[in-house]
């Protein structure tokens, strides 16, 4: 009896169902003294329900057969009705057989996991519902996911729990995502919150944004991610990306163009009218190879002009969508040789030979105008960039994909980094005058590149 009075467990021995001997834990348990216990019929503190099956096991265990541990719920004056797990076994108490009772307090293990049950019941009804995909990994594998989070990856629930979690990211952010995950269940510090690509099952890529916290599954930490399919958030970006891009492109060309009639423009026909001006005033004083010196000036002059003022054409062309495009088969070295008669003056101001390096029989499929521009445009830059005595070569070459390529290279001065980088751009700062003076708007090679690429080309340094 003295051990029995000091267990934390209610312990009450019974003869045919009525209380003979109850210990401290069950009068502080029950809220009565042991006086008004004693006698008792012990289904007095059992809720119905469960008196059927209270019942059932004692007559079991008066027959002697093994009855298990078993649930009810009793009743208690001070703290009400509590649930127990029921274990009995047969004494001799007092000489007399008798059941020996054992109630263990299972009440607060209970109610917290029903409060645990409750928890989880609510976050997958909330996560059901959710229009965003929640989904939890452990270890490398994915352990549940919402209907959200299966619509955005385009797989089924099962084939999702048989991947890793970083599987259908994007190639570009596989190791990235990969890293972060395995670092947040390892309570590392790690970004909470990022954007990056996956590609679904159907192979359509999508931008998500995920966020993730780490918490506690099954006694295990997991991570805890929610995914947004950001995809038109982002394509609006890049298409406003896009048209800022193309709005400074189009205020760059607009100032290009203003610089080139305020300046590059201005220039020549300062210099033609100055010249004008010296033969209206002073011809009768000049001999004739003074004269001549002023003609030749006056047509390198005019050349330079409406070299300037066709390019400015050409481009305005191109930029209000203007252009004519017939491409048809060309005589490559035909197209050469008659670009080189067109620059012979410049040539020979400078003595400079132009060896075209191109078979007889080469042919292209072009448009004749834009080649002949492309031609004259870049002849003309390597000849207003090479010293004196120099020699200019033209080849070309077919490749494998039936594609023909031309190379134009001189001996000239050359080109850094930088400006090599800036070619090809209408804000690039790239205009420099040749290795006489020669006058230039860097705005030639644009008008190339605009005209080989409308046939699917390409050019470069």
């Amino acid at each position: 009896k003295k051990l029995l009075s000091e267990l934390p467990d209610i312990v009450l021995v019974h003869i045919n169902g009525h209380l003979v001997y109850v210990n401290q834990a069950t009068v502080t348990a029950i809220g009565r003294t042991e006086e008004e216990l004693l006698g008792q019929d012990v289904l007095n503190f059992v809720v119905d329900e469960y008196k059927p099956l209270v019942i059932k096991n004692m007559e079991s265990r008066m027959k002697g057969e093994i009855v298990p541990d078993y649930e009810v719920d009793v009743l208690t004056f001070e703290r009400g009705v509590r649930n127990v797990i029921v274990r009995t076994s047969e004494i001799t108490f007092d000489e007399q057989s008798s059941v020996i009772v054992i109630l263990i307090d299972i009440t607060e293990r209970k109610k917290a996991e029903t409060e645990l049950r409750e928890s989880e019941e609510k976050f997958r009804n909330l996560a059901e519902s959710c229009p965003f995909g929640i989904m939890i990994y452990q270890g490398e594998n994915w352990i549940y996911t919402n209907p959200a989070g299966v619509k955005i990856s385009g797989y089924s629930i099962d084939e999702l729990y048989k991947m890793k979690f970083w599987e259908f990211v994007s190639p570009d952010y596989l190791e990235l995502v990969k890293e972060r995950g395995m670092k947040r269940q390892n309570a590392e510090d790690v970004e909470s919150q990022y954007d990056f690509k996956i590609v679904t099952k159907e192979g359509i890529p999508k931008w998500i944004t995920l966020t993730g916290s780490l918490i506690q599954y099954n006694g295990k930490p997991a991570g805890l991610i929610s995914v947004v399919d950001i995809t038109d958030r982002k394509e609006f970006e890049e298409k406003i990306q896009k048209q800022n891009e193309e709005l400074k492109q189009i205020n760059a060309e607009k100032d290009k163009f203003f610089s080139i009639i305020s300046h590059d423009l201005r220039s020549p026909f300062q210099g033609f009218l100055g010249f004008t001006q010296l033969i209206a005033e002073g011809i009768e004083d000049m001999s004739l190879k003074q004269v001549q010196v002023m003609a030749v000036r006056l047509r390198d002059s005019a050349m330079n002009l409406y070299e300037l003022i066709e390019n400015l054409l050409n481009w305005s062309l191109i930029k209000r969508g203007g252009e004519r495009f017939e491409p048809l088969e060309l005589n490559l070295r035909e197209m050469c040789e008659s670009t080189v008669n067109l620059l012979k003056q410049n040539t020979d101001k400078k003595n400079i030979t132009i060896n075209i390096e191109v078979p007889e029989d080469a042919t292209v499929v072009a448009d004749k105008q834009m080649l002949k521009t492309v031609l004259r445009n870049l002849l003309s830059n390597a000849v207003k960039f090479s010293h004196r005595g120099k020699s200019i070569i033209i080849e070309s070459a077919t490749n494998n994909f039936d594609e023909v390529e031309i190379s134009i290279t001189d001996f000239g001065i050359g080109m850094s980094e930088d400006i090599i980088n800036m070619l090809f751009k209408i804000d690039g700062k790239v205009s420099a005058p040749g290795t006489e003076g020669e006058p230039s708007t860097g705005l030639g090679l644009v008008l190339c590149k605009e005209f080989v690429e409308k046939h699917g080309g390409k050019i470069n340094v």
